[in-house]
């Protein structure tokens, strides 16, 4: 049996365009090519074997239901690192990627860090990319649901580092918690309910709600409950937000009591994390 990578390609736009852009179309396959058989050459054909068949056609179903390629494939990156990946685990994305490489910058110009708290990690890609581009650092990461944090374990064994985790609930932790951190990371669920049928069907359809969603009456609850620990412990924060809710964290962070609050943007220019006690 063979079969060129034009047909499959063609197979693939026909199959999944009017789901996904002619663009994301290319990238999908892309990524489902090198999972099946590598890298392979578009004017070359190939022998697929049944098994490899089969693994095509199982993808291509599950994408034609909506389902995300990451979550299909079990692959994920973030910076240059792979991350397994499933639906008990939100898929990383570039803006976090962003605020992450600002964090990085910070603590190679401020050698004194040398603790670090990740406090939902999900996947773990934060605290695993921390742990991997500054080796010295102690890096905790919390997380409330077990089955994330199983994820997040397999991908420090995958990357071969060491992350202290910790199935914790951040509404039950102390103050004293944060005493000896020198900077608390956060990508909180900031997302309100009523906000639900504006998102992506893929995203609402398939990515965790507990890790995406809060209440419509308080959507800054977890903000206030990281300031209510970082201000007596005078701990920095950096903390992932929604975009437009961006200046009321700050307003919280400030009536709080928490010193040198800025917003940050992302590089599509919307206010995408903050940090305050830097």
């Amino acid at each position: 049996m063979t079969i060129s990578t034009t047909e499959l390609k063609k197979d693939f736009i026909q199959s999944l365009s009017t789901i996904y852009s002619l663009s994301e179309i290319n990238i999908i396959f892309q990524r489902v090519s090198e999972h099946i058989k590598g890298n392979l050459d578009p004017h070359k054909t190939y022998p697929l074997n049944k098994q490899e068949w089969d693994t095509y056609q199982f993808i291509k179903t599950r994408l034609q239901k909506g389902e995300p390629l990451q979550y299909v494939i079990e692959k994920a990156y973030f910076f240059d690192l792979e991350f397994y990946v499933n639906p008990h685990v939100l898929i990383p994305r570039p803006e976090t990627e962003e605020m992450i490489e600002w964090l990085i910058k910070h603590i190679q110009n401020n050698p004194s860090y040398q603790k670090v708290l990740d406090i939902g990690t999900g996947s773990g890609c934060i605290a695993i990319t921390l742990k991997k581009k500054l080796p010295y650092l102690v890096v905790h990461a919390w997380e409330i649901s077990p089955s994330a944090l199983e994820v997040a374990e397999h991908n420090a064994v995958k990357n071969n580092v060491e992350i202290h985790y910790k199935q914790q609930d951040l509404f039950q932790s102390s103050v004293e918690s944060f005493r000896d951190l020198d900077c608390v990371v956060s990508n909180p669920p900031y997302i309100p309910w009523q906000e639900k049928n504006t998102l992506p069907k893929n995203v609402v359809d398939y990515e965790p709600h507990l890790a995406l969603f809060v209440p419509n009456s308080n959507p800054l609850l977890f903000y206030e409950a990281i300031a209510l620990r970082a201000k007596p412990t005078y701990t920095p924060v950096l903390t992932e937000v929604h975009q437009n809710y961006a200046q009321q964290v700050k307003k919280l962070y400030l009536d709080m009591g928490l010193k040198n609050v800025q917003i940050h943007k992302d590089m599509s220019q919307n206010e995408r994390w903050v940090t305050a006690n830097f």
